[in-house]
């Protein structure tokens, strides 16, 4: 809920300062900008997967009170993430040049100033990379608010410090300075955090080779399944800027960013999952472990269907009137494709982490890895043929393909029967799914503008929230809830006393 707000509140900021960021920058140099964060963004895949090691591995270390192994562990990883940072920045550097004498057709003006903006951004992505190290201990000892407390912070900072420099007209030198200062601040509250979370912990580099080849064992395995990712999300747009006119990459990607949402809505829910899963094996606690898995499963199934429901009804009238009718037209099908495939990808996400957090990462590198060669080839063959449509029916194939089977072999591991997965967790949500898609369905006449279409939404969410509670809750859930709620919940994973989850 912590996340779900954080995301909101910076989509809200997101919403109503890039207008005016873009108005007052021009075109070009917005643009220029977008390049330059992109291309920095890209080296961000060569963190190797290490903070979703080193937060297993603290998770796994807490329980059992090896504060020595903790040490060693973090130590291995700042050495690693320092390294590495110093690397890919210095390669950021160097490589300015040529960055801009092949991707950017500008000025002289604008060209010296983005080399200058490219050296700044390579020494925010090395404290961002340092960063990653301190932050990962927060979320093993699973305190999500304050994680989530300093990254929307550091964000707000950010836009906000954008709109004041360009206020002033420092454009794209002093955005990039502001990104600068924002990572520094970061970087400092974590270190500030970490010691508090974990007293005596010592935050300083010390490499040890055995615990750097854990990390890296580990970490391999997840950066192969974070590559596959970036190909199924790139490898869509680039074959249909292939395929077809360069209008339909933007009849596809405007759906395809909206479906997404989604995805990372999921994603902020399952993230709770890892470090718990990751505890929870280190103890052999299969009961609660199984729990886990259920619940998780079901509050995921719960949280993301009546979003799934309301983009699959009211893709046409949605992109009608949010963008235009040519938009509705040449997107619709490929929105209702790409919602039930962003669907399925949620579903997964719970399986994905606890395979991961339970100690088989190389299970989960090979579902994510095989999806991406399927989704691949099916855009290779569908686009030609059906266009954007068929992109989004190759997204959906392999979903439904991967998925499933994924999901299964988690199943699998912690001795769930397919139909426990589908009674405990599926079944409950779908009477107030029904009852919902009925309610919308009722009230679709009354659409006729972006307004209407949200009130409608509105009195769908409404009566589905209600049968949420009163249908799929069960009667700890809720009372979980009323604690939450009252801001009295004193331990929300484990009670050392009770060993409860």
């Amino acid at each position: 809920m912590v996340s779900f707000a954080g995301q909101a509140l910076l989509l809200l900021l997101t919403f109503f300062s890039t207008p005016y960021i873009m108005h007052e920058l021009g075109a070009t140099t917005f643009g220029a900008l977008m390049l330059v964060l992109t291309y920095v963004e890209a080296f961000g895949l060569f963190d190797l997967g290490i903070n979703t090691a080193l937060v297993k591995y603290i998770a796994e270390l807490l329980v059992q009170k090896r504060n020595q192994d903790i040490q060693a562990y973090f130590g291995t990883a700042l050495i690693l993430f320092f390294m590495g940072g110093i690397l890919i920045a210095g390669l950021i550097t160097l490589t300015s040049s040529w960055v801009i004498a092949n991707l950017m057709i500008t000025g002289q003006e604008l060209r010296q100033e983005i080399v200058f903006a490219l050296w700044i951004a390579s020494i925010g992505f090395l404290l961002r990379f340092v960063s990653q190290a301190v932050s990962a201990i927060p979320i093993a000892v699973q305190r999500f608010d304050i994680a989530n407390y300093v990254s929307v912070s550091s964000e707000i900072a950010r836009i906000s410090g954008t709109v004041i420099v360009v206020y002033f007209g420092y454009a794209l030198k002093g955005v990039l300075v502001v990104i600068l200062v924002a990572n520094l601040i970061s970087c400092i509250v974590y270190f500030a955090i970490a010691r508090r979370l974990i007293p005596g912990i010592l935050l300083w580099p010390k490499f040890s080779s055995a615990h750097g080849g854990s990390l890296l064992h580990f970490s391999k395995y997840v950066l192969i399944a974070n590559a596959s990712s970036k190909v199924v999300s790139y490898a869509d747009n680039i074959l249909i800027g292939y395929f077809l006119p360069v209008a339909a990459v933007a009849f596809y990607a405007t759906p395809y960013a909206v479906c997404q949402r989604l995805a990372r809505f999921g994603g902020s829910l399952a993230a709770v999952v890892f470090p718990a899963a990751s505890s929870l094996s280190a103890t052999a606690q299969s009961y609660h472990l199984e729990e886990l898995y259920l619940r998780g499963t079901k509050m995921m199934v719960a949280a993301v269907s009546f979003p799934a429901l309301v983009l699959f009804l009211f893709s046409g009238e949605f992109l009608r009137y949010w963008i235009g009718p040519e938009f509705s037209q040449q997107g619709a099908l490929a929105m209702r494709l790409l919602i039930i495939g962003f669907f399925l990808n949620c579903l997964g996400q719970i399986p994905f982490l606890v395979l991961q957090g339970t100690g088989h990462p190389q299970i989960a590198a090979r579902f994510i890895g095989g999806q991406a060669i399927l989704n691949v080839i099916l855009f290779w063959n569908l686009i030609p043929h059906f266009g954007i449509s068929g992109a989004a029916a190759g997204f959906l194939i392999a979903q439904c393909i991967v998925m499933p089977w994924m999901t299964h072999w988690a199943n699998g591991l912690l001795r769930i029967r397919r139909m426990q997965l589908v009674i405990k967790a599926y079944a409950s949500v779908v009477p107030a799914l029904i009852l919902a898609f009925l309610v919308c369905v009722s009230l679709r006449s009354w659409i006729f503008s972006l307004f209407s279409l949200g009130l409608v939404v509105m009195v769908g969410m409404v009566v589905y929230l209600a049968l949420v509670v009163a249908m799929v809750l069960d009667a700890k859930e809720r009372a979980t809830c009323r604690e939450f709620l009252n801001g009295r919940l004193s331990s929300a994973y484990c009670n050392e006393e009770t060993g409860k989850v």
